[in-house]
Parts: C-alpha cells; structure tokens; sequence
C-alpha cells in the first residue's frame, strides 16, 4: 500500500474523531472541544500527501471543508 493512501487512511481517522468530538460524542460526551493534537496530526498527513494548498484549511480548523475534499461523512 502506498503512503499516500496510508494517509488518506489516516486522513479519514482524524477527520471522523475531529467530527464526534465537535459533536460530543466523545470519550463519554464530555466534550465538544477538538483536539489541537488530531489537528496537528492532520496537517502533518496533509504535508506527506502533499496537499499544501490545505495548510490554510487545517490552520483555520475548518472541518467542514475536509470532510468535503476527502469525502468523510459522519
């Protein structure tokens, strides 16, 4: 398996963790903050596939929009 596809892999992880947090379907519903370290691993992914042109969605924590470019519905 190429590391790209590991990534989109990954990708769709952290893009699903990132959505039940925002949602509060966390670790018992705690907490409807998302994780400064999922996002940090998704900027990494996004720098190994390189998808650059995503830094700025990544920096501004905009879920909706990488849920939308990698086809994540949750």
């Amino acid at each position: 398996m190429k590391f790209i596809e590991l990534s989109r892999e990954a990708m769709e992880h952290f893009l699903t963790a990132l959505s039940l947090q925002k949602s509060g379907r966390g670790v018992k519903g705690t907490s409807a903050v998302m994780s400064d370290n999922i996002w940090s691993s998704v900027r990494t992914a996004i720098s190994k596939m390189d998808r650059g042109d995503l830094y700025d969605l990544c920096d501004k924590k905009d879920l909706d929009a990488f849920k939308s470019e990698f086809h994540v519905d949750v």
